[in-house]
């Protein structure tokens, strides 16, 4: 498993350091030597160069259908924890009620119409 992440890293840095080397000088040289109607192939390569390096990156880092992180078990008893944990929110377990009455509202006054202020 090691190995084989080390050998992905390896392959990412090869990558970056290329596409770093074909970025800055690879374009920059074609920039200079191609006469003014092709100076548009400069930023196509620039352009190329990026996309490939995040479909490769893409590719390479792409999930893998055995990823230990992303297995599920298979165990019956977790359906009915997940609805006891579900149904049970533990929201309401600060809320008392006063007097019998309850605390929402308390305080409020009835509003008035707003013909009243006319």
């Amino acid at each position: 498993m090691n190995l084989a992440k080390l050998k992905l890293f390896r392959h990412f840095y090869v990558m970056i350091v290329c596409y770093i080397y074909f970025t800055r000088i690879i374009v920059y040289l074609l920039k200079i030597t191609v006469p003014f109607q092709y100076q548009w192939l400069d930023e196509l390569f620039r352009e190329l160069a990026t996309f490939t390096l995040f479909v490769v990156t893409g590719y390479k880092f792409r999930p893998k259908s055995s990823n230990p992180y992303l297995q599920l078990g298979q165990d019956d008893d977790d359906d009915e924890q997940m609805d006891l944990v579900l149904t049970e929110s533990g929201a309401l377990d600060s809320i008392a009620r006063v007097a019998g009455k309850p605390s929402i509202g308390v305080g409020l006054s009835k509003r008035e119409s707003s013909h009243d202020y006319d």
